[in-house]
């Protein structure tokens, strides 16, 4: 929470909305993708040792992908039974293949797998899927299992977070980094990264703003000098939860302020959109904080900024932080005593994003209405 001494009435209004949709979107871009599969059958403990195989490996190992590539295009369209069961029948065809194409479509598949069951049956499924599949991965030494393997922890510490079982999250974000942690592999360091920011998130949500405080700026020390946009996306995130822990849980306004204008400066001409997302929530998470500590003129020229620079984006998560740019611009507005502009500013809100269907936007758009309604009446 914000120190009650600096608080105004419009920026206190929304501060909790934008928290919340912030941490939102950065949880959001954190959580890794893919789709998912896995025999939920067959223990790995009781199966053959070794597999049959067929003469020519590479046709085998091209079976193999082609089933991958099918349940995948079957789970990205939506068909997600379909998906899952051909997962399945990859995996139990070519689960004991010791050649190492094959065994990286049978680890792709395992992790997907978990992710579809996730999703068709809740994260409940997705977790036994993982631990069912987490046997299979162990001690393996190729690289690309590896990356499959480090997914599918990751994936299982997500749904944890999801049942609010952040304790046992952190553990399996941490069994990542024991694991992981030394790695050189861009796709595995990725997923390390990943791993630490969503461990930050998972020890603030338990109150621990300190150890929160001290993993974010792990994640910013470590891989700050980094040049693989996956892994800056990751550092992005990782500042703009440290401002949010600062400001909102330390009450240290001068100190969040400072990491969003370090943020805002650093990837200003960042061309990923995740990157982007990030920036604009940076500002206006800023306008928020120049108006809680009282400088409104800043935070208008801060809230114009924001308009100016990202209102001819389309992209559905950015159109919702233009608009609540426009708000806090109308709210400095207010502040000011610009009573008239600050209306025409609302108006031009309400007229632009009436009938926007964007996650979010609507209780942009209503507090907007009623903001408009407060100043016509004084």
């Amino acid at each position: 929470m914000r120190s009650p001494a600096v608080r105004h009435p419009l920026m206190v209004q929304v501060l909790a909305a934008a928290a919340a949709l912030i941490l939102a979107a950065v949880a959001s871009s954190a959580c890794g993708g893919g789709t998912t599969s896995t025999d939920g059958s067959e223990s790995t403990s009781t199966a053959p040792a070794s597999p049959e195989r067929g003469p020519d490996t590479s046709v085998r190992s091209d079976e193999a992908w082609a089933l991958y590539e099918q349940a995948s295009s079957l789970a990205e369209s939506g068909d997600l039974d379909e998906g899952l069961a051909t997962y399945e029948e990859l995996i139990a065809q070519f689960r004991y293949s010791d050649e190492p194409q094959t065994i990286r479509a049978v680890a792709s598949a395992m992790a997907d797998r978990a992710l579809v069951l996730g999703t068709l049956h809740g994260p409940e499924d997705g977790i036994a899927a993982y631990q069912e599949a987490l046997p299979w991965f162990t001690d393996r030494p190729e690289a690309d299992v590896a990356v499959a393997f480090a997914l599918a922890m990751f994936n299982q510490a997500v749904d944890l977070a999801e049942l609010g079982r952040d304790e046992d999250a952190i553990a399996a974000y941490d069994e990542i980094l024991d694991r992981f942690s030394t790695s050189t592999e861009p796709q595995l360091l990725e997923r390390v990264a990943k791993a630490m920011v969503n461990r930050g998130l998972a020890l603030r949500r338990l109150g621990s703003s300190a150890e929160a405080l001290a993993a974010n700026s792990e994640v910013i020390d470590r891989f700050a000098e980094r040049s693989e946009t996956e892994i800056l996306e990751q550092v992005a995130g990782a500042m703009l939860n440290q401002g949010a822990v600062l400001g909102q849980d330390l009450g240290k306004l001068e100190d969040e302020l400072a990491i969003y204008n370090e943020l805002i400066d650093r990837f200003a001409a960042a061309s990923d959109f995740e990157i982007l997302h990030i920036v604009v929530s940076a500002m206006v998470n800023r306008v928020l904080v120049l108006g809680d500590l009282g400088r409104f003129e800043d935070a208008l020229e801060a809230a114009e900024q924001t308009v100016a620079q990202f209102e001819e984006h389309t992209e559905p998560e950015i159109r919702v932080q233009v608009a609540k740019a426009m708000l806090f611009q109308a709210g400095a507005l207010k502040e000011l005593e610009q009573f008239e502009q600050s209306v025409v500013v609302l108006d031009e809100l309400i007229r632009r994003y009436s009938n926007d269907t964007a996650s979010g936007i609507t209780e942009v758009v209503d507090f907007a209405a009623g903001l408009r309604d407060q100043l016509v009446e004084r």
